[in-house]
């Protein structure tokens, strides 16, 4: 049984908005987790073909809770995933407002399904790592569903009030960039629980990190959380201990199992 679990965010904390590479003293960072036995989660909303170009080098060292919370994978075995089915699908995307004038993504288990002409936006996903397929209507989704993801070029925090309010309550509806919403049955803090008892760390012994909204429910959850300064000033009031780097804070929480 691992002595601690750390849990981070990804985009924000380790990799600055519009980089498109993590440092090394990450991955060494990583390296120093594993031999002191303590596991190391990365929670994003990104897909998990995503992280694993990001993180290649550390891939069998880590924890990858992708899809806001919808999939946990370790050594390429997908330990868990809450989806929903294409039913459930349509009352999402029926429910987006008219105004709400977006894109869409719908995260699978293998991967992000995009429709529509919109080149810019398929290459815009594209960039990030995602596997991508294109098709024209729902109905050609063979995959179980994990994620709807809209994305809204003026600015998530405009566009969420009115979807949140237009979806049914049991969704778990958030804010996870400066553009994205994701819409989930499951979220990170849920994810995080499940994986605490998988491996046998409890809430006390788990450490998470994060800067936005989809990070609320993991840092609610464990036992020591840390925020972004820069995270938004809404969350910030909210009183969680902050931190300047989360780089330099994992490798805080590392030295104290040298001892």
């Amino acid at each position: 049984m691992p002595r601690a679990l750390i849990a981070t965010d990804v985009d924000g904390p380790l990799l600055l908005y519009g980089m498109d590479g993590i440092r090394e003293l990450v991955f060494d960072l990583v390296g120093m987790a594993s031999d002191l036995d303590v596991a190391f989660a990365l929670a994003s909303g990104r897909d998990y073909a995503s992280l694993l170009r990001l993180f290649g080098p550390v891939k069998d060292e880590v924890y990858f809770i992708s899809t806001n919370g919808g999939q946990i994978y370790y050594q390429d075995e997908k330990l868990y995933e809450s989806n929903f089915d294409k039913e459930t699908c349509r009352i999402i995307l029926d429910a987006i407002p008219e105004e709400i004038q977006s894109e869409l993504m719908v995260s699978t288990s293998n991967g992000s399904v995009l429709w529509g002409d919109n080149e810019i936006f398929h290459n815009e996903v594209r960039s990030m790592g995602n596997k991508v397929s294109i098709v024209s209507d729902l109905d050609e989704i063979k995959e179980d569903i994990v994620k709807v993801s809209v994305y809204y070029a003026e600015g998530s925090f405009k566009a969420y009030p009115a979807l949140a309010k237009a979806l049914p309550d049991y969704f778990h509806v958030t804010v996870s960039g400066p553009h994205w919403i994701d819409i989930n049955s499951s979220d990170k803090g849920h994810a995080l629980a499940k994986l605490g008892r998988t491996i046998g760390v409890p809430a006390d012994h788990t450490y998470a990190l994060g800067d936005q909204y989809n990070d609320l429910g993991m840092l609610d959850y464990a036992g020591h959380k840390f925020l972004m300064a820069d995270a938004p000033a809404d969350i910030v009031r909210m009183g969680y201990p902050l931190m300047d780097d989360a780089v330099a804070k994992i490798e805080q929480i590392l030295t104290k199992y040298k001892k």
